[in-house]
């Protein structure tokens, strides 16, 4: 089914679904069924125990960019059924966009809690959506094949010669999570410390002759199996790797690590506007977080909810994850697609 017959289709069913007794949120999101059902039923009960009212969250479920391509195209016909939002945070700063306006900016009380992310407090407060879980990308490695001697500490270290051929990473035009990293060596890196970051780091590790797919599910099995030895990768997907029984482990740089950020954004004009603000707030409280970390496995944005240990020793110092700049990422998105052609391949 098309893009637009889903948008029709979604319409009718969420004009039905209103016609029920009590409130009634839509959220549209990119997350799977299974990753949105703790965040649901958890908003659910806060709602019904803080107010003694009911409250039905109806979750419409697309991927990253078909959700964005429905949004874009009920915004276009001043019809969007959505209430709330949650997906990639630079699908909604592009949406954004495309449609000024269509997102309200927010001011979350619970921002301001000692116990947030610093830099997350200062990219959400204000902003038409509020990070809401955190994917850092960092350096994995197969345990088999690499000696603790060999393990890359520094992002620096992945430019000597014991890694040429031996190295993978997402393609960023079929990757939104390539974008992370890309980011973070050449404009983070690049203004903090110079060389050898900005892009003479993907200049330098094109000449080592990395391997590059268009999945980062298939980076983590190269290098799980032993084709590649390291790799550029999400944090959760080196976890599940590990927890699976292949030999893996990851490290967060010295320098730090960038981080995709999913985020929650509420529609202008929504006749659910309140209760979109109080979603919104709620999502970023202790009870909140632990249903994001519960469905998502995302790092929690506040330091006070437990993180289940990973299958190998790492140091995540959360202090050193930066979410990634969703405007640098739309903004340049096509030419840092050309320029890592010219670099990588």
């Amino acid at each position: 089914m098309g893009t637009a017959a889903v948008g029709v289709l979604l319409a009718t069913t969420l004009t039905a679904c209103g016609d029920s007794d009590g409130a009634e949120l839509v959220l549209y999101q990119s997350l799977s069924p299974t990753q949105i059902k703790p965040i649901v039923d958890g908003f659910e009960e806060h709602y019904r125990r803080s107010t003694g009212r009911d409250v039905e969250v109806s979750a419409f479920h697309q991927s990253g960019g078909d959700l964005r391509a429905t949004l874009g195209l009920e915004a276009r016909a001043d019809a969007v059924q959505a209430d709330v939002v949650i997906t990639d945070s630079s699908d909604l700063t592009a949406l954004q966009e495309r449609a000024p306006g269509l997102f309200e900016k927010l001011d979350v009380p619970e921002m301001r809690d000692s116990h947030v992310t610093p830099t997350v407090r200062a990219i959400s407060t204000g902003a038409i959506s509020v990070v809401t879980g955190l994917q850092p990308y960092v350096i994995a490695y197969n345990t088999e094949r690499v000696s603790a001697r060999d393990v890359p500490r520094k992002w620096d270290d992945l430019l000597r010669p014991r890694w040429k051929h031996r190295v993978g990473m997402g393609d960023p035009e079929t990757t939104n999570g390539a974008h992370v990293p890309l980011w973070f060596l050449t404009e983070r890196l690049g203004d903090r410390f110079g060389a050898p970051y900005g892009w003479d780091y993907y200049h330098r590790l094109g000449g080592l002759g990395p391997r590059t797919a268009g999945s980062h599910d298939a980076v983590m099995a190269y290098i799980g199996q032993g084709e590649l030895d390291a790799g550029i990768l999400g944090y959760g997907t080196v976890v599940q790797a590990a927890a699976d029984g292949n030999p893996v482990a990851a490290v967060l740089p010295e320098e730090g690590a960038g981080a995709l950020a999913i985020g929650t954004a509420v529609v202008s004009g929504s006749a659910q506007g309140d209760l979109g603000r109080a979603f919104a707030e709620w999502i970023i409280t202790p009870a909140g977080q632990a249903a994001v970390y519960k469905g998502t496995g995302y790092l929690p944005v506040r330091d006070d909810v437990p993180v289940a240990p990973a299958p190998f020793p790492i140091d995540l110092d959360v202090s050193k994850i930066a979410p990634i700049d969703t405007t640098w990422v739309a903004t340049h998105r096509s030419a840092n697609i050309a320029r890592f052609r010219e670099e990588i391949g």
